[in-house]
């Protein structure tokens, strides 16, 4: 979500305003922009089939320019601010380049520079295997990278500030009159994810149930508290919490519904989706329900629009 200088300086003044308060101040931040994304196609012109080890040395330059920038900006307003990249913060992790998971992170240096003053700006989505080798966390690494080092470093909470201000009801992209969502469970959001939800990675999410981690989504451009994600589950009226759509195949998506479990009629969701698909004399479709969740596998030509229609009903 650090799309340019002007969201690069409002991250700034967010973690000086934090700063001011007295509060010790770790940041962890991605790529600037689609980075990433015109680096992998840098990486297709030069390699048709490129070794993975070196794939994450390339794509690890993003992060490194973006702890750079950060870490002038806070120096120039006059802040002890200090970047460091994935090794010299500590991560290791395993060697499934590309796709790494975070084993161990010795946060002494960390710990050293927040005691000394210092705003500590880290490279997300990267560290090193235990030879050295640079890796990176795959798609959500830099959040996994921020929850991983609050847990360790045994924060209060961990604020994650994306391009959406808060979670909702679906993506609000899509869906006008989706709501938001002041609370949600993990195990809640950790369903989303897996349902399609791009606003957590999954091991990201798990990590921070294990570690009973609070998160806070939130975005830049707003004051908004944003959503909190912890322990136990969302309360609302609806009988869903959120739904969502990824594709299944080439002409399938898969729409899913997430039930609100604390809703007194558990089988609602189901009953009016089946009646919304007979309404619309839909014939082509698969249908699943279990205590968490309904999905239905249906047609990429109607499947937003379905998603609307149930989401329309339900909330």
């Amino acid at each position: 979500m650090v799309a340019d200088k002007e969201k690069m300086s409002k991250i700034a003044q967010i973690i000086t305003n934090t700063y001011d308060e007295g509060n010790k101040v770790l940041v962890t931040i991605s790529a600037m922009g689609d980075t990433t994304n015109k680096l992998e196609e840098q990486i297709s012109k030069f390699s048709v089939n490129p070794n993975k080890r070196e794939v994450d040395v390339v794509l690890s330059v993003g992060e490194q320019i973006s702890i750079g920038l950060l870490s002038m900006i806070l120096n120039d307003m006059g802040y002890k601010a200090i970047s460091l990249t994935g090794w010299q913060a500590g991560i290791q992790t395993d060697n499934n380049y590309t796709n790494s998971n975070i084993i161990n992170i010795n946060a002494e240096k960390i710990q050293e520079k927040l005691n000394d003053g210092y705003i500590v700006i880290v490279a997300g989505f990267q560290g090193v295997d235990e030879n050295m080798n640079i890796t990176t966390l795959g798609r959500g690494g830099s959040d996994t990278t921020a929850i991983c080092l609050a847990a360790k470093l045994e924060a209060e909470y961990c604020e994650i500030y994306k391009d959406t201000r808060c979670i909702f009801t679906a993506d609000p992209k899509l869906v006008k009159n989706a709501k938001k969502l002041n609370f949600i469970g993990y195990n809640q959001m950790i369903e989303l994810s897996k349902m399609g939800a791009k606003v957590l990675a999954t091991k990201a999410l798990e990590y921070a149930r294990d570690n009973e981690l609070e998160i806070v989504v939130k975005a830049v451009d707003t004051n908004e508290i944003g959503t909190k994600i912890s322990n136990g589950e969302c309360l609302t009226n609806y009988p869903i919490v959120s739904c969502t759509k990824k594709e299944s195949s080439i002409n399938k998506d898969i729409v899913t519904f997430l039930k609100n479990r604390l809703y007194s009629k558990k089988n609602e969701p189901y009953y009016v989706i089946e009646r919304i698909i007979e309404e619309e004399n839909i014939k082509d479709y698969i249908i699943n329900n279990n205590d968490d969740i309904v999905s239905v596998i249906i047609d990429k030509k109607i499947s937003l629009d379905f998603l609307r229609k149930v989401h329309d009903r339900l909330i």
